[in-house]
This record gives structure tokens, C-alpha cells and sequence, in this order.
């Protein structure tokens, strides 16, 4: 089963409770990621993690929000996974999400960097599904500005540590990775 990790505030113990409730009625193998509290990070860490800071437009909470997936990436690849599910700790999982984690399992080419995004577009780049599976359908999207649950492979995370460290962007700026690379 495609490991799941979730991000989630230490003291968030209400969405954590939710969250695992959640992962647990559907048998998911899941992992809580302590989020990257970006008010917290000194002049020092922002130095470190952020690519000119002062001129960034970035806030400490995005900065946080996309330390808290570089963490994820890093994880994955340190831990050889294939794939995994990320979900931040507001997420809602349907019933239907581990018959979606195994088709898009099937259908992962590895050796590409893929994002699978599990949050309704805003905008299709051609009306045409990349792939079928009974009735879901997957699509190339772009336009899209929300990190609430995706799944990525290993080579996606390799990618996205690439493009955004140090940080440039949200952890969700798709377009402009999509654009900067083959994802």
C-alpha cells in the first residue's frame, strides 16, 4: 500500500485525531509530518532555506508550508519510496481514495516526474484523458494552486526538491514547475 503522510501542526491535536480517524477507516498507511512553523524560523533559517527573502513576496507561513513538503520529498527519496500519498491536515478522504492511490499506483510511469493532484482544476491544457480507469479519468491540468492532497512519485520528488530549493516558491506553485521542468 503507497505510504501517506500528512502534514499537520504540533499542537493541532483535533485535525491530528481527525485526520488519523480518517487514514485508519480506510487502511491507509500513514505517517503525521510536524509542519514547519514559519513564524518560528530565525533570520538565520530563512537565510538558509529561502532565496533572498527579503525580495521574495514570500510569507514565513508559505515558507513553512513548503519546508514542511521539502521535508516530505526528502523522506521519500532517503526511504526509496515509489510513491506517496501527501496530505495536508485538513484534507477530507473519501471512500473511494484507496481504489484512486491504486490506479494512479498502475498507471505511475516511475522513471517520470509526476504530481497527482487530487483537488478539482481550474483549467484542463486539452480536454483529453491521459488515462482511463473504469470510469476516473486522469487529465494534464494547469493552473492550479492547491497542495491540500496530491500524490507524487520518487522522481517527482527529486524534481520538486530541485526547482525549489532553496525556496523561490509556495509549495504549490504547479505552473511554474510544471513549466520549469517535465512534471
Amino acid at each position: 500500500r503507497m505510504k501517506t503522510f500528512i502534514i499537520n501542526l504540533a499542537d493541532a491535536t483535533q485535525r491530528r485525531l481527525a485526520m488519523a480517524s480518517q487514514c485508519a477507516a480506510l487502511g491507509l498507511d500513514y505517517q503525521f509530518i510536524d509542519a514547519v512553523v514559519g513564524n518560528s524560523l530565525s533570520d538565520e533559517d530563512l537565510a538558509r532555506h529561502v532565496e533572498r527573502f527579503s525580495e521574495s513576496g514570500l510569507t514565513k507561513g508559505e515558507i513553512g508550508c513548503a519546508l514542511s513538503h521539502q521535508r516530505i520529498y526528502q523522506m521519500m527519496v532517503d526511504m526509496n519510496l515509489p510513491n506517496a500519498l501527501v496530505l495536508e491536515d485538513d484534507a477530507l478522504c473519501l471512500p473511494t481514495l484507496p481504489a484512486l492511490l491504486d490506479d494512479i499506483a498502475r498507471i505511475d510511469q516511475p522513471h517520470k516526474p509526476r504530481v497527482y493532484l487530487l483537488t478539482p482544476p481550474t483549467q484542463y491544457v486539452e480536454n483529453r484523458a491521459l488515462s482511463v480507469r473504469g470510469v476516473r479519468r486522469f487529465f494534464k491540468a494547469a493552473r492550479i494552486d492547491l497542495a491540500v492532497g496530491y500524490v507524487v512519485n520518487q522522481a517527482g520528488a527529486r524534481t520538486l526538491l530541485k526547482l525549489n530549493s532553496p525556496i523561490l516558491f509556495e509549495a504549490d506553485r504547479w505552473d511554474f514547475f510544471c513549466e520549469q521542468s517535465r512534471l
